[in-house]
Order: C-alpha cells, then sequence, then structure tokens
C-alpha cells in the first residue's frame, strides 16, 4: 500500500511538460529560436504528448513558421494532457527573453544539460506558478535557473495537405543558400518564376513599369539549373511573389541546419510551404509564406485552390471588403487541429504591403476538426537520439 502511494505521489509530482535537452542539442534548438524571432514575438507552444509544437507569426500576419520537435529531439520528453479540457498544455512566451538565455550559452562547452518544464500548481511554489522554467546543468555542479511567465493561450491553426500541392521541388541548402546574395539588400519582395523545365528568380518592384526608364530600380534575375534540384515537380507555369526577408530566412535556417529545403505551391496568390525536415523524425520546421496575386492574372488561375489553399476554422476574423486592394491570407487563432493534420494560419487583416492571397472570389474552405492525442503520456524518449 505504501509503494502505490509513493508512485502515485511521483506521479502527481511529475511537470505536466519536461523536456532535457542535451549539450549538443542547445546550439540547433538556438538557432529554431533565433529563426522564430525573425519572423514574430511571441512563441505559442503546444506540449502534445507525443511531440512539442513551437510556433510564432508576424504582425502583419503574412508569415507564419511552425516548428515540430519529436522525441527524438530530446534526451527526455513527457507529457501530460491539460486537466480543464483534456488537450495538449497551450502557453506563449515573449521570444526575445527566452533568446537572450539561450543566445550564447549555446556555443559554449560549459552546459551539461538543460531542463524545460510546466510546474504543476501541486508541485510549484507562488513564485513559480504560470512560469516556464528553464534550468542549466552546468559543469562543476554550477547549476542556473531562469523564469519566464507565460500566458494560456489558444493555438495558432489552420488546416492544409502539403502533398496536395500540384507543384513541388526540393534541393540542398548548400546549393540555395547564396540564392538571395545577388539581390539589393533593401528589395522587399522577390518573384519566384517556375515552369516544367526552368526556374528563375526575379526583383519585383511597383515601379518596374514606370514611365520615366531613369526612376525605375534594380532589377536581377537569376536562372538556376533544374538538374541541382534533388526533385523539381512544376505542372504549369507558376509566378510567386513573397517577402525577400522572409525567402532570407527560411534558406539561412535550412543552411545552419544543413538540411534541404522542399516547397509546396500552386498558383500566384496561394501561400507557398517551405519545408525543412531533419530525418528519422527529430523536427519539422513548416513556413507559410503569403503571396502576392499579379492583377493582371486570369480569374481562370484560381478555379481550384489545390492543397495549399488556407482552409481555417469557423472562428476565423471575418473578411474585410476593400474595393481597390486584394485580401491576405493571414493566421489566426484557432481551435486544436487534429495530430494527423498540419497546421498554418489564415486570416485577412491587410497590413503588410505587397504581400496578399487571392481576392474575395476565391473562397477559402471552412473545416474545424477537434483534437485528438495518440497516447496519454509519452514517458522518457527512446534510446534512439538524435544528438549524442
Amino acid at each position: 500500500m505504501d509503494v502505490l502511494a509513493l508512485a502515485a505521489s511521483i506521479l502527481l509530482a511529475r511537470p505536466p511538460m519536461e523536456a532535457i535537452l542535451s549539450a549538443a542539442a542547445l546550439k540547433p534548438f538556438a538557432k529554431i529560436l533565433q529563426t522564430l524571432n525573425k519572423v514574430g514575438e511571441d512563441l505559442y507552444i503546444q506540449a502534445r504528448v507525443n511531440k512539442l509544437v513551437l510556433s510564432t507569426v508576424n504582425a502583419s500576419r503574412s508569415a507564419f513558421v511552425l516548428v515540430t520537435l519529436q522525441p527524438a529531439f530530446f534526451d527526455s520528453y513527457s507529457a501530460k494532457r491539460n486537466a480543464d479540457d483534456q488537450g495538449p498544455i497551450r502557453c506563449h512566451v515573449l521570444l526575445k527573453p527566452l533568446l537572450n538565455i539561450f543566445r550564447a550559452k549555446a556555443s559554449t562547452t560549459t552546459i551539461e544539460s538543460c531542463r524545460l518544464s510546466l510546474p504543476t500548481a501541486i508541485t510549484s511554489t507562488a513564485t513559480d506558478q504560470d512560469r516556464l522554467i528553464i534550468t542549466l546543468h552546468c559543469k562543476h555542479g554550477i547549476t542556473k535557473t531562469h523564469k519566464l511567465h507565460y500566458a494560456p493561450t489558444d493555438p495558432l491553426t489552420a488546416l492544409y495537405t502539403k502533398n496536395a500541392c500540384r507543384n513541388k521541388w526540393t534541393i540542398s541548402s548548400k546549393l540555395s543558400h547564396d540564392w538571395v546574395n545577388c539581390f539589393w539588400h533593401r528589395l522587399e519582395e522577390i518573384t519566384l518564376g517556375c515552369g516544367r523545365d526552368y526556374m528563375r528568380l526575379k526583383s519585383f518592384s511597383e515601379d518596374a513599369q514606370a514611365e520615366d526608364p531613369t526612376s525605375r530600380s534594380l532589377q536581377t534575375e537569376l536562372q538556376v539549373d533544374t538538374n541541382d534540384f534533388d526533385l523539381f515537380s512544376v505542372q504549369h507555369d507558376v509566378h510567386l511573389t513573397i517577402s525577400l526577408k522572409d525567402f532570407k530566412t527560411v534558406l539561412s535556417f535550412a543552411d545552419a541546419m544543413n538540411q534541404p529545403v522542399s516547397a509546396y505551391f500552386d498558383h500566384a496568390g496561394s501561400p507557398i510551404i517551405f519545408t525543412i525536415t531533419q530525418p528519422p523524425d527529430v523536427f519539422t520546421a513548416d513556413f507559410v509564406l503569403a503571396s502576392l496575386r499579379p492583377p493582371d492574372e486570369e480569374d481562370d488561375d484560381l478555379g481550384t485552390s489545390g492543397g495549399a489553399s488556407m482552409r481555417t476554422s469557423q472562428q476565423a476574423i471575418p473578411s474585410q471588403q476593400y474595393p481597390t486592394q486584394q485580401q491576405q491570407s493571414h493566421p489566426t487563432q484557432e481551435p486544436d487541429a487534429d495530430d494527423d493534420d498540419e497546421v498554418l494560419p489564415s486570416s485577412p487583416q491587410p497590413q503588410r504591403r505587397g504581400i496578399h492571397a487571392p481576392s474575395t472570389g476565391d473562397v477559402t474552405h471552412v473545416s474545424a476538426t477537434p483534437f485528438r492525442d495518440e497516447e496519454e503520456v509519452i514517458g522518457p524518449t527512446p534510446p534512439r537520439r538524435a544528438y549524442e
């Protein structure tokens, strides 16, 4: 009886979420936080029973990043369901204070392990409630503890299927990281032109059609050999205009993690999804960027939205009508999606110039699915670990 009572007390004392990072995993974890910080200011955390999901969205809601860390990324990972709604533990914290903890320490050799935890009301003191606790175990028995306030929140979610996109390509990060170095650093947008047998990157500027030639900005075009791609499958000519800054963030992250980058897209005006994955089952990063629909594009091209269309739940922000401007697809806070679905955002709030989604004629499909976890609790990570 005493043994059962002891086991029950240990189970109750376990934090709802606990993740332990090895010293080797700190550097990639810090790079993930740096990349998220380049896009948004808030970090949304979902501690699901079988993975840790980190996401953020930029202020203009034209770029969304979703990073999924599998248990193999950690030395140990465990998570419980939320006691209130039996869903995953959800909260958000400010990215900059969290990043400051790992910015300099990830490259040092003094840290032996890092522990991330969300304590319960049972195990926490008054000063630990509503705090993300980061404990750094260093050499010579030194322990550093950081406590960061968090707030409960709904996740940023929407549904899409990358595999349903009609066009896709994959290329090594060693070949792609120099693409953007050819373009002017003050350029805001870039156009990706793809066809069955070609790939071009071209600078985009609204004054390119100015009547006075001297007032036009520098135009740059880069031709990429399709033989350089590991996979290149484009069904028809597509020209997508996206943010150059966000595109740089994608390529920089792929190069830092030394992993290939894949793109999934349909037509101009629909979002483009960049995916960077470290196999087997270590992490996956999805970058969802809104694109500009050319004003002279025919409406026939928008007849079908394919797998890259935004499909948000019914609680999305209502659309606003702008007679002279196109609407933009953005992320919004939504109920949890099924684990089998992938996540990306959408809701119109055109604040950032030049990045828009399809016009109001391209109706997004509304759907919402309840959250479903596969297991009640995930215990210690299996013996196979990504970072030893």
